[in-house]
């Protein structure tokens, strides 16, 4: 097995670069992806970093990544009880030197077809899936340093503005469900009194954090992510707004219930390219997270309607600061749920923030 891109013959490097160029990716996976080419116009010495990282580190997972497992023939660590941990950056622009510089600090590309907020429209992750504590420890390192010069490039980036968050969470957070029809009876069964909270926005700045009430700081304590399938056709020529606009008009009577009841409790959708509707939630209260993420896995482990669903727990947010007639504005990130405003308030007053 590769374990090093420099233990690899010159000819085999060679070889590989060669085959990475070409690589095209599987519409099977990203039917919603225009970009097929992932190293296409990559310099060889960007490429050669992905590799080594690829091979000697199996727990980094990503799309860049995945692709030079599948060209070497090798895997990624896998099975058994594990913790996730990633970072993820929405920005609103994307040049080559931006985006160079985040590949080379490790981060790979992994945009949706629909983001929200809408002013996003590129979107970057750095995950490692980790079966051992030591491993884990060693990878929050990795990641802090990426942090750290992702923060420096995008803050000092003249036109792109975005922000940067990170995120650990434990396999049993994390439930895979077999794709099976919902009945429509069975949405009696929704946890809507579990999923009953109040959402607020997040200020982006001190003018507006005085008038809400709202710390300018908000601590995000965790992310729900529901997904439904978008069953995309592979090689279509329609664009990927327009089959999202066709699958919501075919959407199943018990389909779209599900997605009104989910909109309802304070979620909102996004697609990604892979082609799922991922119904997304931002919580300011750990418990509360948690009770939700049990409530929606009961309700899909006994009635269906749902292929995924996770509880992300955040550790990390970095907004992008600007300033706008003498004022300091933050990046805008969605907005907070909570069932107990007034007691988050008090807590995150006191606190230093995210």
């Amino acid at each position: 097995m590769v374990t090093s891109w420099h233990d690899m013959p010159t000819g085999s490097r060679t070889a590989t670069l060669e085959a990475l160029r070409r690589y095209e990716l599987p519409d099977r996976a990203l039917p919603l992806c225009p970009e097929r080419l992932p190293f296409e116009g990559m310099p060889a010495d960007l490429m050669e970093r992905v590799v080594e990282r690829a091979v000697s580190t199996p727990e980094r997972r990503g799309r860049l990544t995945d692709a030079v497992r599948e060209v070497l023939g090798t895997a990624g660590s896998n099975g058994g009880p594990h913790v996730v941990i990633e970072s993820h950056i929405d920005l609103t622009y994307l040049d080559d030197d931006l985006a160079g510089g985040l590949v080379a600090a490790g981060f790979e590309p992994d945009d949706f077809a629909l983001m929200e907020p809408p002013q996003y429209v590129r979107h970057f992750t750095q995950q490692f899936v980790c079966t051992t504590r030591d491993r884990a420890a060693a990878v929050h390192e990795i990641l802090a340093t990426a942090n750290a010069t992702a923060i420096r490039l995008i803050d000092e980036h003249p036109v792109a503005s975005g922000y940067v968050e990170t995120e650990v969470y434990r396999s049993e957070y994390s439930s895979r469900y077999q794709a099976m029809e919902l009945p429509l009876a069975a949405l009696d069964q929704f946890p809507a009194e579990q999923l009953r909270f109040t959402m607020r926005a997040v200020p982006r700045s001190a003018a507006e954090a005085a008038i809400t009430g709202m710390p300018l700081q908000a601590r995000r304590a965790a992310d729900i992510h529901a997904k439904i399938p978008g069953r995309f056709p592979e090689r279509s020529w329609h664009t990927a707004a327009d089959l999202i606009q066709e699958r919501r008009a075919m959407r199943p009577g018990a389909e779209q219930a599900l997605v009104d009841r989910l909109v309802d409790a304070g979620f909102y959708e996004i697609v990604s390219q892979a082609g799922n509707f991922l119904f997304s939630a931002h919580f300011a209260d750990m418990t509360e997270a948690n009770q939700a993420f049990h409530a929606l896995d009961a309700f899909a482990t006994r009635a269906g309607g749902l292929t995924g669903l996770v509880r992300e727990g955040c550790s990390g947010l970095w907004r992008k600061p600007s300033v706008s007639h003498g004022e300091t504005i933050l990046a805008e990130v969605p907005p907070l749920l909570s069932s107990s405003w007034e007691t988050i308030r008090i807590r995150d007053l006191a606190s230093s923030g995210a």
